[in-house]
């Protein structure tokens, strides 16, 4: 059973460490650190934004299968964060939907990058 779990989780987890190389990373976990939920689609499925190691930020969303998903960059937290509400806009989902991780309550997303201590 301990072989059969290994086998499992290494062919699972493998898709992860390839779309974190995409990205930049090593593997799923460093990605995962540098990660932010921005807003839920329906279902399970959500929008994120991945600070990159030169400091750019990658979109995205794992909507419609496994990775590696596709993903667009963007120079600055302000163009992605921008971009992600007008997609969260023309989606016409429910405001409760829109819930940027690294940040509190009411704070302006829009005017500072998210913080990694308040992440959920």
């Amino acid at each position: 059973m301990n072989r059969l779990w290994k086998v499992l989780h290494k062919w699972i987890f493998e898709e992860y460490d390839q779309f974190s190389n995409e990205l930049g990373y090593t593997n799923w976990k460093i990605t995962s650190e540098n990660t932010f939920g921005i807003f839920q689609m329906e279902g399970d499925a959500f929008y994120h934004a991945t600070q990159l190691s030169n400091s750019e930020w990658a979109v995205w969303n794992d909507n419609g299968g496994d990775p590696p998903y596709e993903f667009q960059v963007f120079s600055t937290w302000a163009e992605a964060i921008s971009h992600l509400r007008t997609l969260f806009e023309e989606s016409q989902l429910p405001e409760s939907h829109w819930r940027p991780e690294g940040f509190d309550v009411g704070e302006d997303v829009f005017s500072k990058e998210p913080d990694r201590e308040k992440m959920l």
